[in-house]
């Protein structure tokens, strides 16, 4: 987004979002039997205000609300707003100069099962750089917590808040424009720390976890157990624009959560959205 009232004035941006997505492994399980796969919805709106101090810096606030509902697991069903603030700096003058980024957000979920509601914050560091008109690459690390004050003990000595998560990472991206409307985007996680997977009950996963509690999303003999873990991820996105104010986004991505003894798994989600900007 570029600024047009200057390099100190601000501009504000709305912008809104639809999408249709399908997960194969909603419960994060590692067993067959307990994998729940679904289709979900989801909608936001955000409004975000551009500022740039001076030719090097940029500084942005935004707002986002949204809502997600799913097809058969209704608990899943949830409202959002988040606020984020980030300053981007510029190495030099010019397209292919390198740029620093620091972001920062804080997030509150709402569920229709109360066990995932609470706030979500979010840390990003990175720097990027254009390499041509239609080639860019970015990396970044992240910090990121979520808390939810629910959940009761299910076993004597160990915690029932399944969702007090936290976790670090590394991320690489990069797009590419094939076309003046037609580009693609190929990004790669690595993320160290919690994770929640729904299960039943075993010898295993009871050993594992470092939090568990009963959850009726998925069915009255699953189980949430958080667990300490390592996730990779990989994602491929193709958008086409439509005209100068919208977008069509179709992207496919494949994650890998490795836990150890026999716990790992593994889910696929394609998803399909549609970008206005106003």
């Amino acid at each position: 987004m570029v600024g047009t009232q200057g390099a100190s004035g601000a501009d504000w941006t709305l912008d809104a979002a639809a999408s249709l997505a399908y997960d194969d492994n909603l419960s994060r399980a590692s067993a067959p039997v307990d994998v729940r796969a679904d289709w979900g919805g989801a909608i936001a709106v955000s409004a975000s205000s551009f500022a740039a101090p001076s030719a090097l810096d940029a500084l942005v606030v935004a707002i986002r609300g949204g809502a997600e509902v799913f097809h058969r697991y209704h608990g899943l069903d949830n409202g959002s707003i988040e606020a984020t603030a980030a300053y981007r700096r510029k190495c030099g003058l010019g397209l292919e100069a390198p740029w620093l980024l620091l972001e920062a957000s804080a997030a509150y979920y709402d569920y229709d099962v109360n066990l995932r509601t609470g706030p979500r914050f979010t840390l990003r560091a990175g720097f990027g750089k254009r390499f041509s008109d239609t080639l860019e690459a970015r990396v970044a690390v992240f910090g990121e917590v979520r808390r939810s004050p629910y959940g009761e003990p299910e076993v004597p000595g160990t915690s029932g808040k399944v969702f007090d998560l936290s976790g670090r990472g590394i991320d690489v991206g990069g797009s590419y424009a094939i076309t003046d409307d037609i580009a693609v985007a190929i990004d790669a996680t690595w993320r160290r720390g919690d994770v929640v997977s729904t299960a039943s009950e075993t010898t295993q996963v009871i050993g594992k976890a470092t939090a568990i509690a009963e959850d009726p999303t998925f069915g009255e003999e699953l189980y949430d157990y958080r667990l300490r873990g390592i996730t990779r991820s990989a994602a491929l996105t193709i958008s086409r624009a439509l005209g100068s104010r919208a977008s069509i986004n179709l992207s496919y991505a494949a994650e890998k959560t490795s836990v150890g003894d026999g716990l790992d798994y593994r889910n696929n989600v394609v998803r399909l959205t549609f970008l206005y900007r106003h």
